[in-house]
């Protein structure tokens, strides 16, 4: 195989060797064919089969919300101390119950129903030690003949509640008073009071709703900056480019001749299919994959910014730069929704269209061996290659080499080897999250770090072409 100087007809002259110049003209040829009718071809579709690229951008981090939590507990009271008065109607008409704790009926963390009667004081200096925290309610009710009593409640030996009730032959309460306590306070019930006749002190420690339960409300802040997630990449993938082989013939099955050159020992010689190679196919091969987008590349695609490109057909959307719309979130928003990109730019495929004028070479046609069977020499005359003779040789060849031949295969790729048809930048923001706090009502309070920085490159893609 060997780069060869094919023949062609010189007027009256005979036979001459092409010049260097007459042999580009052929491999301009040889390019222009392959234009007319690319081999490798490559469209938009859902699914490619190049890879992927990837296009990164910021998305919020998840919101933060400290919002008001209740947390209910039952309470148990211990060591209950002290001494009171001698009940005078424990088991009578109108009940009574010495001072005890964990009542369940009636329901009460502390109860006592005390009587006092006909002149006689009673007094209750009672303690007791609670094991939650919460709000505890106090509730006071008193009767007798036209009398007055009080109550005095402590918590760790501070008081916290004083209130006095005058009775007229009818069970009088004071309004329920509530007060917070922690666990393992001690609570402390006092009181002496008169009777004339029957008198009955009343006094009731619950939690909520009359029962032997509090609740807790946790305070609420703004979630630090530390605990509130960090914005977040997002990735997304782009495997849109199919690339796609006409079906082609085989040029060096026997039906099709090559151009002849002269050899000194073997005369007028066809070449063969890897002359034609050497020749013709593999500069033009070069030509087509060079990294410069012009006439002498028709038949091969590109990437660009622009949707429409002179003398090009477009073929679609191959990529997307997106970045975070960082005028999409503000506080109020809280939570916001955490991916809101907007396009920055779209990167289009193109092929490249052929404008040459068919530079078929009419006057430097190479000439071929044409054989006739019933010539006892084989060979009956050295003809000029004609138009469909030459259309189809250069096509075929063109066609099968660069499909089908190792070393010869033009083929793309994205970020791999070969010639650079066009990059497409990946760009983020760079910023470490801003951090907004809102609060959306009582006990609700929230926050979220947002996309925020400066655009900057993240990756950069490239789609290649080149001879595999």
């Amino acid at each position: 195989m060997a780069v060869r100087r094919p023949l062609k007809v010189n007027g009256t002259n005979g036979l001459i060797e092409m010049s260097a110049a007459d042999v580009q003209t052929l491999i301009n040829y040889a390019v222009f064919k392959y234009g007319q009718s690319p081999a490798v071809t490559l469209a938009v579709a859902a699914t490619g089969n190049l890879g992927n690229i990837s296009d990164t951008r910021l998305s919020a981090g998840a919101a933060s919300i400290d919002s008001a939590t209740t947390t209910t507990t039952t309470v148990t009271a211990s060591n209950l101390t002290g001494t009171h008065s001698t009940n005078r109607r424990a088991h009578g008409t109108f009940g009574g119950y010495d001072p005890r704790i964990n009542s369940s009926t009636p329901a009460g963390i502390y109860t006592h129903q005390l009587w006092a009667d006909n002149g006689s004081v009673g007094t209750v200096d009672m303690s007791f030690q609670i094991n939650a925290t919460g709000t505890y309610t106090i509730d006071f009710a008193w009767y007798s003949y036209s009398l007055t009593a009080p109550l005095t409640v402590k918590l760790n030996g501070t008081q916290i509640y004083y209130q006095t009730l005058t009775s007229y032959n009818v069970t009088v309460s004071a309004p329920q008073a509530t007060f917070n306590a922690s666990s393992g306070d001690t609570i402390t019930i006092l009181t002496s009071f008169p009777s004339s006749g029957w008198s009955g002190h009343y006094t009731y420690i619950r939690g909520g709703a009359g029962t032997n339960t509090v609740t807790t409300i946790a305070p609420q802040s703004y979630p630090s900056e530390a605990t509130t997630q960090e914005p977040q990449v997002v990735t997304t993938q782009f495997n849109k480019v199919l690339q796609s082989f006409v079906s082609t013939t085989d040029p060096t099955s026997a039906t099709f001749l090559n151009p002849c050159y002269y050899d000194p020992i073997t005369g007028i010689t066809e070449m063969t299919a890897a002359d034609m190679v050497d020749t013709f196919i593999s500069p033009a091969i070069d030509i087509l994959t060079s990294s410069t987008v012009n006439q002498n590349t028709a038949g091969t695609y590109f990437v660009s910014t622009d949707s429409a490109e002179i003398d090009c057909t477009p073929q679609g959307i191959v990529f997307q730069d997106t970045r975070a719309d960082t005028s999409l979130y503000s506080a109020a928003g809280i939570p916001e929704s955490l991916d809101q990109p907007q396009t920055v730019q779209n990167y289009y495929l193109h092929l490249r269209n052929s404008t040459i004028t068919n530079p078929e070479p009419l006057s430097i046609r190479p000439v071929r061996l044409y054989y006739n069977g019933s010539d006892p020499n084989g060979v009956q005359e050295i003809p000029q290659f004609g138009t469909y003779s030459m259309n189809t040789l250069f096509l075929y060849y063109m066609q099968y080499y660069t499909i089908n031949v190792p070393g010869y295969r033009i083929r793309y790729n994205f970020n791999d080897s070969g010639n650079n048809r066009g990059s497409m930048t990946d760009t983020i923001l760079n910023g470490t999250g801003n951090y907004q706090q809102y609060l959306a009502s009582v006990d609700d309070y929230r926050s979220q770090e947002f996309p925020n920085g400066a655009d900057s490159i993240s990756q950069t893609h490239s789609l290649n072409i080149h001879r595999n």
